[in-house]
């Protein structure tokens, strides 16, 4: 591709505090084919007046309170580039991001690109860098499985969206994984190894927990036999990875216990796929711990994370 026009697309709420170095970072990107739009979601605060004074580099979009997949869908619709990247307003990127992933799309066949970023926090502090997998090319497995890509890092080309539809605005939670699923069940994804954005940790950041995890299910319900079947994915590969996600949920990781609730978790993954092996060794363990009256965390956590 010859130097493509980039949107950026940025969805904002209650974000004052951050969302002016949000679109600098933007704004000091290397690649300098770039529109900035800024979708303010009914925020109360300054976040829509600072977006303003940006003057011609920023769009700003305003919309009544409908959540992060109504903003990016508001955005990608009023975008006019043939890339399409994401940031939301508290978090950065770094000066090369673009300019490592651009490039990318010289293969006709990518349709998305993502990389490493970094965990930062409040006071752009790092706290650690999140590494890839590594994962190219026909990925939608792994994408299943793993996740990969966080949104900051994405680009994706515009038309796909015309293949995938928008965000799944019923989605409160894992919308964005749910989208890079669907995308990469139609196309190649690449992946730079660099780490050119960071994530900011803040208070009610969701990483993997219960809620996240059980949406991902609802997308992977969703997807498998349009997305899933079109990628190759077997129903047994299907099961297996149900299972996988109906194991991360009751295994006692995310709240530290083994419950009457997760060991009902344990015994829909083996229902599921009967060889899921961890899930038959936890829910064991959370029979014995039931069975002689003592509280779960006195086995479930010490024996399972060995």
């Amino acid at each position: 591709m010859n130097n493509p026009l980039v949107s950026v697309i940025m969805p904002a709420f209650n974000c004052a505090e951050f969302v002016g170095q949000a679109i600098n970072s933007i704004l000091a990107q290397e690649y300098k084919q770039v529109e900035i739009i800024v979708v303010d979601d009914g925020s109360t605060d300054e976040t829509p007046g600072i977006a303003l004074e940006y003057g011609a580099p920023v769009r700003l979009l305003r919309q009544e309170r409908q959540g992060p997949s109504a903003a990016r869908n508001a955005g990608i619709s009023a975008s006019r580039g043939k890339l399409v990247a994401f940031l939301d307003a508290d978090d950065l990127w770094k000066p090369d991001k673009l300019a490592y992933q651009v490039p990318l799309f010289d293969d006709p066949e990518t349709g998305m690109a993502y990389c490493n970023f970094d965990y930062i926090d409040e006071n752009d502090g790092l706290i650690r860098t999140r590494l890839g997998r590594w994962y190219r090319g026909g990925i939608f497995t792994p994408m299943m499985k793993y996740g990969l890509a966080w949104t900051g890092t994405v680009v994706a080309r515009k038309e796909i969206f015309e293949k995938t539809g928008l965000f799944d605005e019923r989605m409160p939670t894992a919308e964005d994984w749910d989208m890079w699923v669907r995308i990469s069940a139609l196309c190649k994804v690449d992946y730079d190894i660099h780490t050119l954005a960071s994530y900011r940790m803040r208070s009610g950041s969701l990483l993997g927990g219960i809620e996240f995890i059980e949406w991902m299910i609802y997308s992977l319900n969703k997807n498998f036999e349009t997305y899933g079947r079109l990628a190759g994915m077997s129903y047994r590969e299907y099961r297996r990875l149900l299972a996988h996600y109906y194991y991360r949920l009751g295994n006692g990781s995310l709240p530290a216990s083994i419950s009457r609730r997760h060991r009902a978790y344990l015994w829909r993954a083996i229902r599921t796929y009967p060889f899921h092996f961890k899930a038959l060794r936890a829910y064991f363990w959370g029979l014995c711990a039931y069975w002689r009256g003592r509280k779960s965390e006195a086995i479930g956590l010490d024996y399972l994370n060995r």
